[in-house]
């Protein structure tokens, strides 16, 4: 799963949760029990319980630090806060990195075929990423500069 927006949501340590699973807590009394955390837009997690009944599901979101978070959801979240994570864009992952990516390249989607997106996807591979396509498309991409002028106010100021 990936969450959507940033925004405090109702989240329990890992090893808490399934504790009291084993003493028998539904989703929505563990929700009871659960602190608000703010969670990021385009963190990743797995779906780990599902409470049809109550119209609830948890989702841990694994973290390198281990500290581990549940973080239990409506099922009227779901597409609205969190979303399906299993194939994602450059854009939805933002600054996250994975060990092997998929960049497809074909000139359909000439107006993005631009040297920034296709740096931006290429680093987002810690160890492999697949490019595959069209050769030209991949040739206009490496050498066409995103000259994009941004409407912003930092020059203002």
């Amino acid at each position: 799963m990936i969450h959507l927006h940033n925004q405090n949501m109702y989240a329990v340590q890992f090893g808490h949760f399934k504790k009291r699973v084993e003493d028998g807590l539904s989703l929505a009394d563990i929700m009871e029990e659960a602190e608000k955390v703010r969670i990021y837009n385009s963190n990743l997690g797995l779906v780990w319980s599902i409470d049809a009944a109550e119209g609830l599901f948890a989702v841990l979101y694994p973290d390198p630090s281990g500290d581990n978070r549940i973080v239990i959801y409506a099922f009227d979240d779901f597409k609205n806060i969190v979303d399906l994570g299993y194939a994602l864009t450059i854009h939805k992952v933002q600054g996250n990195q994975f060990d092997y990516t998929f960049i497809p390249m074909i000139n359909s989607f000439y107006i993005m075929l631009n040297s920034k997106l296709i740096y931006t996807a290429l680093t987002r591979a810690r160890k492999r990423a697949v490019v595959m396509g069209q050769p030209m498309a991949f040739k206009k991409a490496c050498q066409s500069l995103d000259e994009t002028v941004r409407q912003t106010f930092l020059g203002l100021v």
